[in-house]
This record gives C-alpha cells, structure tokens and sequence, in this order.
C-alpha cells in the first residue's frame, strides 16, 4: 500500500513540542545525554528524565507543569524545530535526502540545547519525578545504561548481562513482530488508489488486518517479554531490586 511520502522526516522522529501530543515508545534503551542538571536537583535525573514523556499531558499534570512552564517549554521546542527544518532544508539544497540528516552530528547539540533548556525551567522536584517516570516508562531496559546500574548498585559485570538479556530479547521480540506483520504488509504495499475515499478505505482495511494479525502474535510477544524480564531479574540481588523498584517512585498510570 502506498501512501504519501512524509516531509522533513527527522522532525517526525526528534522534535518535541510540548503540547500534550501523543508520544511513542523508543525501542532503544539509552536514556542518557550529558549535560547539566538545574541548581539543586540530583544530576541522576536530568540523565534519566526523557523530553519524550513530557509531550504527555497525563505526565505535564503528573509533575506539575504550569501554565508559565508550558510557554517557556513550547519556546524552545519551537527554536529547536526551526533547528531541524533549517538543517533538512540545507541536505534538500545540497541534493541529499533529508533521511541523512538524521545522522548529522549537529543534532546531539540541537537535543542537548533543548533538553537543558527545558530542564532548567523545572524545579528539583518536577524533575526528579520525570525522571522517576522515565525510569518506569524504559522498565528494565533502563538498567543496561551505566549510571542507572550503579545507582541501584550493579556491577559492570551485572550491567553487560543484562545488555545481552535485552538485546538478545529485543531481536527476539522484533523478529516475533516481523513475521506477524510480513504477510498483512505483503498483501497492501502494491496496491494503488486514485482517490482519497479509496485510500482511506483501504488503509482502515489495512489497520484492521494488522491489528488482527499482532492481537494473534500476542500471547508470544508477551511470553517473550516475562521470559526476558526474568531472565533480567535474576541477574540481581534481592537488594539491587528493591533499590530500583525505590528509584522508580509511586506507580504512575496514565
């Protein structure tokens, strides 16, 4: 199924406009960019607090955001946006595609200038519990980052176990979700529609088959979670549990 071609893609995987939009899930586990913490917060959280989450608005209510924050914030989403279109403008200039710049080094400076900006207008507490959330949100997976290990008391030994946990349960999980979703993709990336009625006719199809297809793979998916999380677990001390399920904070749902 062919749809239409999405311009200025490294906006759609990296500008963060504090709205309260719909965030996604990352798939990877890094949660780390250096940089500093606001005066008097732990610099633990900064590293672990995800710009992501705070699209949200359930996490904007959650930490407290005010009115006044949230016109400083969407400030500086929106410098860091003109960032990104200045930079797909200059590969679309240059004869490249915009995909490559994706991979410019600019953008970690671009991300940093956001992230620091955006934390130095939260108080300590606010940021401790996006951190908090963030931690909750990559579940397990948090504990492959080093500072998040040591915190709760890991050895390096301990961290690159659980590295190859995950990322032997991640590819495990992706090649499970692949397979699900292959033949449905199959079946509709050929089809063509001359018409917009048409075209969202057929993606509604598309939509429905797919969902039919991973509510099928879910038994497995989650099967290959828990065995991953289990396997992640009893790489820990009764001790170095508690402590991250401590670090965690109060249970938030959304």
């Amino acid at each position: 199924m062919r749809r239409k071609s999405q311009p200025m893609l490294i906006l759609a995987l990296l500008a963060v406009v504090v709205t309260g939009a719909p965030t996604t899930v990352n798939a990877a586990p890094a949660i780390v960019q250096k940089g500093s913490a606001p005066s008097a917060a732990d610099p633990f959280y900064f590293h672990a607090a995800d710009l992501g989450i705070l699209q949200a608005k359930a996490v904007q209510k959650e930490i407290g955001i005010t009115e006044a924050q949230r016109a400083k914030l969407n400030t500086f989403a929106a410098r860091h946006t003109d960032h990104l279109k200045a930079l797909a403008a200059e590969y679309k200039a240059a004869g490249k595609k915009e995909q490559d710049a994706t991979k410019d080094p600019r953008l970690i400076g671009y991300f940093l200038e956001l992230k620091k900006n955006v934390m130095a207008q939260l108080s300590a507490a606010q940021l401790k519990r996006l951190g908090e959330l963030s931690l909750q949100h990559l579940g397990l997976a948090s504990l492959t980052d080093d500072q998040v290990g040591a915190r709760v008391g890991l050895s390096a030994k301990q961290i690159e176990s659980l590295r190859n946990y995950f990322e032997a349960g991640s590819k495990a999980y992706g090649e499970a979700e692949k397979a699900a979703a292959s033949p449905v993709i199959a079946k509709y990336k050929d089809k063509h529609v001359n018409d917009q009625k048409a075209a969202e006719a057929l993606q509604k199809q598309f939509d429905a088959e797919m969902g039919a297809a991973m509510r099928a793979a879910a038994p497995k998916l989650i099967a290959l979670k828990s065995d991953t999380e289990k396997k992640m677990r009893a790489v820990m001390t009764a001790k170095q549990q508690a402590d991250y399920k401590a670090l965690l904070g109060k249970p938030f749902t959304p």
